[in-house]
């Protein structure tokens, strides 16, 4: 019988974009099920494999996962194999086995309709062993992804100068970026400027400010606040004045509120509320997750 099992392995793909994956074994519903996702939940369709480790372990993540709730029997998912790694919708896998003819098919005896019940799909008795295996290599790659880190000495090198003004920014801005994210040189192509302080690292937002754009972000965020939502609540006290003090502290007089700079990150950094400080050749950078 299969033994319970947890483990957590991180990749980048082939578009840079960095992923932590979970994966368990459980007895919940009385049997070895197995269960997978990343921080997004069910975002496979989104990684671009790079090596067969990686393609192995989203064909284990579509062809496993939830392995007593399979839409198809075994003839119609492997019909479907051939479209892992694309999205496609329900309603659109039901077309194609129309199509080629399998929307139907024979099952312990009865017709069975592609999606009209629930197929159970029992593990391999090896596949917690395949598993760790295939995790073991991946961290393996892993490892061998990250082993040439940017490290602040590179700011002068040609190469990194270039991606700087790439991305219009100064190469200490730059550097913040890397060291914060602990970018590889190889990693360094995948940073992606989106909009203005706005930036997609390793598939991740982040918006990266100095000392002084931060404060000014700040402030017209607050400000922006108070605009959409404040007059129309206290809108028997007036306007509230947003009002922002010499150590970058905001007050909003109307409410009596007052808001200091420390709580930059539960305004801006939207995915976790967290503010991240990188010193860079005597200059403060923040830098905030979205």
């Amino acid at each position: 019988m299969l033994r319970p099992y947890q483990r957590t392995v991180t990749i980048h793909d082939a578009s840079g974009n960095i992923t932590s994956i979970n994966l368990e074994v459980t007895y919940h519903n009385g049997y070895p099920e197995f269960t997978m996702s990343n921080e997004h939940g069910q975002w496979q369709d989104r990684i671009s494999p790079k090596g067969d480790n990686q393609k192995k372990l989203l064909r284990i993540w579509h062809e496993y996962r939830l392995n007593g709730m399979h839409a198809g029997t075994p003839e119609q998912e492997e019909a479907l194999k051939d479209r892992y790694g694309v999205w496609f919708t329900y309603e659109q896998n039901i077309e194609y086995l129309k199509l080629i003819g399998l929307y139907a098919t024979e099952h312990e005896g009865r017709t069975y309709q592609y999606g009209s019940g629930w197929i159970r799909k029992d593990l391999p008795k090896n596949f917690i062993d395949t598993l760790e295996a295939l995790c073991d290599n991946l961290d393996i790659e892993e490892d061998e992804h990250n082993a040439n880190p940017i490290t602040e000495s590179m700011i002068d090198e040609e190469f990194f100068i270039e991606k700087a003004k790439e991305l219009d920014i100064t190469p200490e801005k730059l550097m913040a970026i890397c060291l914060h994210c602990t970018i590889t040189v190889e990693g360094i192509e995948h940073i992606n400027n989106e909009q203005a302080n706005n930036f997609c690292i390793e598939g991740q937002d982040y918006l990266v400010w100095t000392e002084s754009e931060v404060n000014k972000a700040h402030l017209e965020y607050i400000e922006n606040l108070v605009d959409e939502c404040g007059i129309k609540v206290f809108s028997s006290v007036g306007k509230p004045r947003v009002t922002q003090d010499f150590d970058w502290s905001i007050t909003v007089n109307a409410w009596e509120v007052y808001i200091t700079a420390s709580e930059r990150g539960n305004s801006l950094a939207s995915y976790d509320g967290n503010e991240n400080e990188v010193r860079v050749n005597g200059e403060t950078f923040y830098l905030y997750r979205r």
